[in-house]
This record gives structure tokens, C-alpha cells and sequence, in this order.
């Protein structure tokens, strides 16, 4: 399978975005990145729980929850969060 991470760059992830109704601030990108940076160290995505536990780690209580992810990202907030971030949805760790 080919790996889609490659194939990004921020104007595509906004074009995304827009199609999503998603306008992205600082705190979507904080995601995107780190959605990025954990597909590139381990070449999978990371499940809700896990996910919401490096954010909790990385920038603290606040945001390290689900509903923060779901107001960030609304509905399947990974899958939103993974194509905007140019990542193949198909890889999530279960």
C-alpha cells in the first residue's frame, strides 16, 4: 500500500480541511502534526485512547481529552484528522 504521508504539503491539508467545513487554527495543526510525527516514527496510527493519552502527555490536561478531539475534529475525529494530515486512514492501531 502505498504510503500517502509523502504525497502533503500544507496546502493540500487545508483544501482538505475546507472540503471537511473544518477551519484549521494553530490547535488543529498541533494535531495534524502529531498525527504525522507518531505515523512516521511507527507507521500506524495510534487508537482514541492512545492518542488522547500523548496529548494529555505533550500539552496537558486541557486537551488531552475526548472532547476536545471531537470539537477539533467532529465525527470519527482520527479519520478527519488522519486524511487532513495526508495519512492513510486504513493504518490505525486497534
Amino acid at each position: 500500500m502505498k504510503n500517502k504521508i509523502v504525497n502533503w504539503n500544507i496546502n493540500i491539508a487545508e483544501s482538505i480541511a475546507y472540503k471537511e467545513n473544518i477551519c484549521l487554527t494553530p490547535e488543529h495543526w498541533e494535531i495534524i502534526y502529531l498525527l504525522r510525527e507518531l505515523y512516521g516514527k511507527f507507521n500506524t496510527l495510534p487508537n482514541m485512547k492512545i492518542l488522547i493519552n500523548i496529548i494529555r502527555e505533550r500539552y496537558g490536561e486541557k486537551k488531552g481529552n475526548s472532547m476536545y478531539i471531537y470539537h477539533l475534529f467532529p465525527q470519527e475525529p482520527i479519520k478527519k484528522a488522519a486524511i487532513i494530515a495526508g495519512i492513510n486512514y486504513t493504518d490505525v492501531c486497534l
